[in-house]
């Protein structure tokens, strides 16, 4: 679990919860993540944390009694790293590569790319670009 230091200030809308918009956007954490914010003076509420381009905004997934600005923590659950498919680990392996360098967003992102390929040639192409990039090479 990580826990992140957070300040924002409430938006009400006139059909549903209020939106508790951050001063900051969060920048490095993935979004439409189940979270807890908790707040300075301890009451703790369950959020959604959706991060747009230009800023972060929670959505409490009950009611809620703030009003104006807020302080507090927001306390994100870790996730567990996907695994690595056989074809691409052994891509690796042979290339004395790792995906161990990345952060991850990162290695989701390739893992992702790699899931995506539903085409035998396109996913062995996808593998040799990730391999290669991993040594700093163009493929």
């Amino acid at each position: 679990m990580s826990e992140i230091p957070v300040r924002g200030t409430v938006r009400r809308r006139r059909d549903g919860p209020p939106l508790l918009v951050l001063d900051d956007r969060l920048d490095g954490h993935d979004t439409f993540l189940q979270a807890r914010l908790v707040l300075d003076h301890g009451a703790s509420i369950k959020v959604r944390v959706h991060t747009f381009d230009d800023l972060t905004v929670l959505h409490p997934t009950g009611a809620v009694a703030i009003k104006g600005t807020w302080s507090g923590r927001l306390v994100l659950r870790g996730r567990r790293p996907p695994p690595v498919p056989d074809d691409l680990a052994a891509a690796l392996a042979t290339a004395g590569a790792s995906l161990n360098g990345l952060d991850d967003r990162e290695r989701r992102h390739l893992l992702g790319y790699v899931a995506d390929a539903t085409d035998p040639v396109v996913r062995r192409c996808r593998i040799v670009t990730i391999v290669a990039g991993l040594h700093g090479l163009t493929a």
